[in-house]
């Protein structure tokens, strides 16, 4: 029933054999697999949990599954990539498969135009709630989005909002802290509310940083 997908038909035979059976790896491990399926993950990370208490080799099992599951989805997001207007359907694809196997790169590539034309959307049609709230469901997939929070942070600054504008190039640097240049907008937002004991932390920060990369 597993194998050939009829998920309604296995559930019922599985929980019984595992009221008589609860130290088979395999029935804990199948009853994981249908409640992922199911959309039930929660439910299946504790019937996988239970299956490697069973026998601790289950771990690489449920590994190899889990890819194999978002290999699968991710063959459906591009056939549905091919269809004209199954936007939603690569979208929903690539978010499924992204729940079995998250560091899926391919999936996270097919996801991430999707990602981005929301984020924009959002912001454009002022919903900035719902905008950041997308915004840190984006990050989850790629930190690269972090990058949003520049953008956030400049529109903030130019009108006239120091301190949310601090935050957000804060919220960027914390993700990023590669992009030392963050920490000028800091320091200038800080000087243009006369904290000046806080602007002149930020430039030493950017000063020390510089200097660290000019050694190495």
């Amino acid at each position: 029933y597993v194998e050939s997908h009829n998920f309604r038909l296995a559930e019922p035979l599985l929980k019984e054999l595992v009221t008589t059976q609860p130290e088979s790896g395999d029935v804990h491990f199948f009853l994981g697999c249908v409640a992922a399926q199911s959309n039930r993950f929660e439910q299946a990370d504790a019937c996988f949990r239970s299956a490697i208490a069973c026998h601790p080799e289950f771990t690489h099992k449920i590994d190899e599954w889990k890819q194999a599951m978002g290999k699968e989805f991710l063959g459906f997001a591009r056939y549905f990539k091919t269809q004209p207007g199954r936007e939603l359907s690569v979208q929903y694809m690539a978010k499924k498969g992204l729940k079995f196997h998250p560091e899926n790169a391919d999936l996270k590539k097919e996801l991430e135009p999707f990602l981005q034309q929301e984020i924009d959307t959002l912001f454009q049609t002022g919903e900035f709630q719902q905008a950041i709230t997308a915004l840190n469901e984006a990050i989850k997939i790629n930190p690269q989005f972090a990058g949003y929070w520049e953008t956030i942070g400049d529109s903030l600054q130019s009108g006239g909002q120091q301190s949310d504008a601090i935050l957000a190039y804060e919220n960027c640097f914390t993700a990023l802290p590669d992009q030392i240049h963050l920490l000028k907008k800091i320091g200038d937002c800080y000087m243009a509310t006369d904290q000046l004991e806080a602007a002149k932390a930020a430039y030493e920060q950017l000063t020390l940083k510089l200097q660290t990369s000019d050694k190495e």
